[in-house]
């Protein structure tokens, strides 16, 4: 059990019962389904939309509701223009292959030297690959290792408020070098459902963990835990 763990549990006994209820979010609700013959996948438009809200996974509590749209579709490059509620964020960048080659959904911007598939070819024999990239934190010019282990686990129909999707669902196990020097062993999880109909995922979760050395001991840490649920979308 993680250092910062135990110091989170020992903080709860000592409350009064009434007063350590935490909220448990709500499993995804899927289904087993059997691969489609033909995978349609929407060409990417300018103006196509989606809208998710964030959940912090560790208390339940919806942190933003935004929205994403296809801006500019030019150079064999795809920018995904994002606007949270209160501010706006910034955009992802694919390839028109549907790699990533500007990912803003961790703590900082990352920016790919080899751009990262979203999915593979769900009808392909290939279920699982691995792969090395560089990468730059928050346009730094300066160069960090990355390896990926990517698993596409199989066909589910995820139900949520906003409808039911057939979608293939991807699991990303990500090694890397963070920049700040401080972090060690960095580590992520990757975990969303991919909907072709819809050309983007309609569930996404994300976290990561690493230590920080102090003096002889090692103190473990963890990123934060997000949920991203599809609300919305236009094609």
């Amino acid at each position: 059990m993680i250092h910062s763990k135990r110091i989170f549990l020992a903080h709860l006994a000592t409350l009064p019962l009434w007063g350590c209820s935490i909220p448990v979010l709500k499993k995804i609700s899927t289904e087993k389904i059997h691969s489609p013959d033909q995978v349609g996948l929407f060409a990417p438009r300018i103006g196509q939309s989606w809208q998710y809200q964030q959940i912090n996974q560790y208390n339940s509590e919806v942190v933003d509701v935004f929205n994403e749209k296809i801006s500019t579709i030019q150079d064999q490059q795809i920018i995904i223009s994002r606007l949270g509620s209160k501010k706006e964020l910034p955009s992802e960048v694919q390839t028109t292959r549907g790699y990533v080659k500007v990912d803003p959904y961790w703590d900082y911007l990352q920016t790919y030297d080899n751009p990262v598939p979203i999915w593979l070819d769900p009808l392909n024999q290939i279920r699982s690959t691995q792969f090395k990239t560089l990468y730059h934190a928050n346009q730094s010019s300066y160069v960090l290792s990355m390896q990926i282990f990517m698993q596409q686990r199989g066909w589910e129909r995820v139900h949520l408020e906003s409808g039911s999707f057939d979608t293939v669902k991807i699991e990303k196990y990500i090694y890397f070098v963070h920049h700040d020097s401080n972090r060690l062993e960095s580590s992520r999880t990757d975990i969303y459902w991919f909907a072709p109909t819809v050309g983007r995922w309609v569930v996404r979760e994300t976290n990561g963990k690493y230590f920080i050395s102090s003096g002889r001991r090692r103190i473990d840490y963890r990123e934060d835990y997000f949920r991203y649920e599809l609300r919305a979308y236009t094609t």
